[in-house]
């Protein structure tokens, strides 16, 4: 779908539209949370739209198409246009069924074709121009046969024009003297009451005036609920930087053609990218008056509520406001067939089929998404489901099930996935709990999520893994933090944290072999009562705390391998939030002090975490001698075996959920407390790149906040910004 031009002309696609008479898809998207609903009362009463440019009312002509005798064979077609024509009519035969006489044309036009919708089925429309030097070749121009409205809005558009019809896209001329049409239709077939749309949208002084730099363009929304200006400021915090958006006043929008009656509303999960067809050599002058005769194409010609798109990108890298109803909002268009409920869709001015789009466009493109997609709270670089098809948030319109086009052109496709990351550099970021080390970052968490006078501390070392490991469910369950400290002095960032903490105990996790006994001397000043919890080794160590925490019956109890962190790691908050220990195995035996905690717990149920590549079936077979229900948490990798944990553990809109590398323990060691004592889970990613296990998990858990352990050396900035779009906060 697109609009071609001629001559030296820009060219506009055009769609048709949904409705809010569309039924809600009910498919889960598992890249994203939706808004609910398609009502919107904010917007309920559109406000008075900018009339800093006085409207131009577009003069709208319609010409009937004949008959042609004269070329009512196909030997009047070129051998490649008979061979475009068939693949259309799916290999028919065709013929010229009918053809318009020459229309004169003003300096800039739109054009288009419309008949009956139905009467012939593949047929394809042909257009060419007449210059000072003569007439140019014969084109196809894309029919929106495919792409007409849906529901309400295709009813209406039937009644408005005494039947529902189809249509070509658009053609945009500039300098051309005359326009002809042709419909080329399968043999013995004939498009019913053809006819020649011809639009001149007039001219206004600000055509020829250069509009405003965008860095003082008003951008305002036609229907912004406060009938004000719409700016950062004005939205809630964490939200993109909106870019400039010339509004409908500025390209001369008259507002007495369009529906009168409110806009329909509808969910916004992602954006699909448009182009036209034709030159791309159009100026900025000329932009408004395009803007305006697809305007007026589309609601005289087609009988559209309004123009198609959300929104209009031209080749400078201008963004400009296209359907009415708010540019803050999730407003239904005419652009996406099938999708129009579901998407925004911004359209590019050119021919990216045969150009590349100029990197002002793809910086436009992408701020605008990330502006909407920061409002949306949608993931520029995640996917979404739709009626069963599973889409790029950020899409090209030949993605579109259905949808039969080469939109958005192949130059500008192939730079969708620099869209999606540029778009991700705007976004806003999650919050992130980090220090300058490991010490300042255990103890960053601890501050943020632990009250003064908690009623126990436990502090382990920060260079290996295991004891810690043990701690952080215990600590979750009773609701203290884990501190690291160095094997021999206490770290500033640790003192100071419990010198803010005063719990009333704390745990030193280990023997003195990793934690002295100097440090736990040290630790005396700043609790009354100080007890370590040590085992000969480290399978030893988790069974003592175990013992010294969980009664016998315990709820669960979480087994994961004592050679490796990530698994246990992803055990700690289940523990700490359901109230069991994680305990060690190692390889394929069951160590004597797991074996006796077991014993004693005779846990209500046994989880083994991981695969049985890290613990082995003939464990957890040994397992079932403890408890008569044993089950096994695990993944395809350490990614996936801390979404399944998170699964089997916790429910959707849960208050939180803590994102930790995977690649090593510090970080998330610290967060397993947090994660227990606030009931959600720890899930881990690669430092640049967020697994799809974990993005999924995000979007089941529908998290109130998301916060990231640890400094961007360990989690980047871009992993910050991805995460935000899983956020779910309470709408009400």
């Amino acid at each position: 779908m697109a609009l071609a031009l001629a001559g030296t002309t820009a060219a506009i696609a055009a769609a048709p539209a949904a409705t809010s008479a569309n039924p809600p898809d009910t498919t889960a998207a598992p890249a994203i949370a939706g808004p609910a609903g398609s009502a919107d009362p904010a917007a309920a009463t559109p406000t008075k739209a900018d009339t800093t440019t006085k409207p131009v009312r577009a003069k709208v002509d319609k010409h009937r198409l004949q008959a042609d005798p004269k070329q009512a064979d196909a030997a009047q077609l070129s051998g490649a246009d008979v061979t475009e024509a068939k693949r259309e009519a799916k290999g028919r035969a065709v013929r010229v069924a009918s053809a318009s006489a020459e229309v004169a044309l003003p300096k800039l036009a739109v054009v288009g074709v419309n008949w009956r919708q139905g009467s012939a089925p593949g047929t394809t429309v042909q257009y060419r121009t007449k210059t000072a030097t003569g007439w140019g070749a014969w084109q196809f121009v894309d029919s929106e046969g495919e792409h007409r409205p849906d529901g309400a809005e295709a009813a209406t558009a039937a009644r408005r024009t005494s039947g529902a019809r189809e249509s070509s896209a658009p053609i945009i001329t500039t300098g051309a003297k005359d326009v002809q049409v042709r419909l080329v239709a399968p043999s013995g077939t004939a498009p019913a009451d053809p006819e020649l749309v011809v639009v001149d949208p007039g001219s206004q002084p600000a055509d020829a005036t250069p509009s405003p730099s965008p860095a003082s363009a008003v951008a305002q929304s036609s229907s912004a609920s406060t009938g004000a200006e719409i700016t950062p400021a004005a939205l809630s915090a964490g939200v993109a930087t909106q870019p400039t958006i010339y509004s409908r006043a500025q390209w001369g929008a008259d507002e007495s053609i369009r529906d009168q009656s409110q806009p329909d509303y509808g969910v916004v999960r992602a954006a699909f990218v448009h182009h036209t067809v034709g030159t791309n050599n159009y100026t900025r002058d000329q932009v408004p008056g395009i803007i305006r005769g697809i305007y007026a194409y589309h609601v005289n010609g087609n009988g559209w509520r309004d123009i198609g798109y959300n929104f209009l990108v031209d080749k400078f890298g201008r963004i400009w406001e296209g359907r009415y109803g708010g540019i803050d909002k999730a407003v239904v268009g005419a652009h996406t067939y099938g999708l129009n409920y579901y998407v925004f869709a911004a359209s590019v001015l050119g021919n990216y089929q045969t150009a590349q789009p100029s990197s002002a466009t793809i910086t436009a493109l992408a701020r605008l998404i990330a502006w909407k997609a920061s409002i949306h709270h949608f993931d520029v670089q995640g996917r979404t489901t739709i009626n069963g098809t599973t889409y790029n948030n950020i899409s090209g319109h030949r993605d579109a099930k259905d949808n039969y086009t080469e939109c958005p052109g192949q130059y500008l496709y192939n730079k969708l996935g620099a869209i999606r990351t540029q778009a991700a550099s705007y976004a806003p970021a999650v919050a992130r709990m980090a220090g300058s080390d490991r010490y300042a970052t255990a103890s960053a968490v601890s501050a943020q999520t632990f009250g003064a006078g908690a009623p126990v501390a436990f502090v382990a070392t920060g260079t290996d893994f295991p004891d810690a490991l043990a701690g952080a469910a215990a600590a979750g369950s009773l609701g203290g933090p884990i501190l690291l400290t160095q094997r021999t002095s206490l770290p500033a960032a640790t003192a100071t944290e419990l010198r803010r903490l005063k719990p009333r105990r704390i745990v030193v996790l280990g023997s003195t072999g990793v934690i002295s006994a100097a440090v736990e001397s040290t630790l005396r000043s700043y609790a009354g009562t100080v007890q370590r919890q040590a085992g000969s080794d480290r399978y030893a160590t988790a069974a003592a705390v175990s013992r010294a925490t969980f009664g016998a019956g315990a709820p669960v109890a979480y087994v994961a391998t004592g050679t490796n962190f990530p698994d246990a790691l992803a055990g700690s908050p289940a523990g700490g939030a359901k109230n069991g220990p994680v305990l060690l195995v190692k390889g394929g035996t069951i160590p004597d002090a797991t074996a006796a905690e077991l014993a004693r717990l005779r846990p209500q149920r046994i989880v083994v975490l991981g695969s049985t590549g890290v613990v082995p079936a003939s464990v957890e077979q040994a397992l079932r001698a403890y408890s008569t229900n044993v089950s096994r948490a695990a993944g395809s990798d350490r990614y996936g075996t801390a979404a399944r944990v998170s699964a089997t553990t916790f429910g959707t809109r849960v208050p939180i959920a803590f994102v930790a590398t995977g690649a090593d323990f510090p970080d998330a060691l610290a967060g397993g407390p947090a994660g227990g004592f606030r009931g959600g889970p720890i899930l881990l990613t690669q430092a640049t790149k967020v697994p799809q296990a974990t993005l999924d998990e995000l979007t089941r858990l529908k998290p109130a906040r998301i916060v990231v352990l640890g400094s961007n050396g360990v989690v980047s900035d871009a992993v910050a910004k991805r995460l935000w779009a899983y956020e779910a906060p309470p709408t009400s």
